[in-house]
């Protein structure tokens, strides 16, 4: 049984990083690893900051503007050989079990790491989904509305049923995206970036952990 605000919703679309799956530890990893192979000395908390976004333009904002093939690919091979020390937040198995016992419901993942990467993380945690998009699945992701017109066509979902979708997410970048797309944004407050912002006047939805969704 799903928690009343959140019966009216036959689509839930999910961030992955930071909202099903707390990969913190192993991304300070993967970017330390690639500070000691490039030398390029940017402390993990810049990094941080900008979670959630394309990688490219992650690297723009800490400043670098050389070398970003190399650096991603030291970045995403070292995550890959640490999906083992990923964790996956409390509630969350049980909600994507309820979902899928639930009629006439589906859900996507919707995330700005590669497509590959993320189906590895998903596989490891044997997480059940209808339809992916990744940082790499279309010319422009998150916080476009691109990976969610992807979602659209692969489940063949109607443009009018977008208030029939909510989308959970822990970044302000997340919150972007939902506008974006106009569809409801669920923020979690126990992922990377915390809860937003009280200056944000827009209508959202937050919950502290996977069992607010449950009832």
């Amino acid at each position: 049984m799903l928690a009343p605000a959140f019966e009216k919703y036959s689509h839930f679309s999910f961030d992955l990083d930071g909202t099903l799956i707390d990969s913190l530890a192993m991304m300070e990893i993967a970017w330390e690893t690639v500070n000691e192979k490039t030398g390029i000395n940017i402390p993990f908390i810049r990094y941080k900051q900008s979670i959630g976004l394309p990688f490219d333009q992650i690297l723009a904002n800490v400043g670098v503007t050389e070398g970003n093939s190399e650096i991603k690919k030291i970045y995403f091979e070292t995550t890959q050989s640490l999906v083992k020390s990923a964790l996956i937040f409390e509630g969350a198995f049980d909600l994507l079990r309820a979902l899928a016992q639930r009629e006439n419901t589906v859900v996507s993942i919707i995330t700005s790491k590669p497509i590959s990467n993320a189906i590895n993380l998903l596989d490891h945690f044997n997480l059940n989904y209808s339809s992916i998009a990744g940082g790499d699945s279309t010319v422009l992701g998150k916080p476009t509305f691109f990976p969610f017109l992807k979602i659209e066509k692969d489940l063949g979902l109607e443009k009018g049923l977008r208030a029939s979708t909510v989308y959970f997410g822990d970044m302000l970048s997340d919150f972007v995206f939902a506008t974006n797309c106009n569809i409801t944004y669920c923020h979690c407050n126990f992922g990377f970036y915390g809860s937003l912002s009280s200056h944000i006047r827009s209508n959202y939805l937050s919950i502290g952990s996977w069992w607010d969704v449950l009832k």
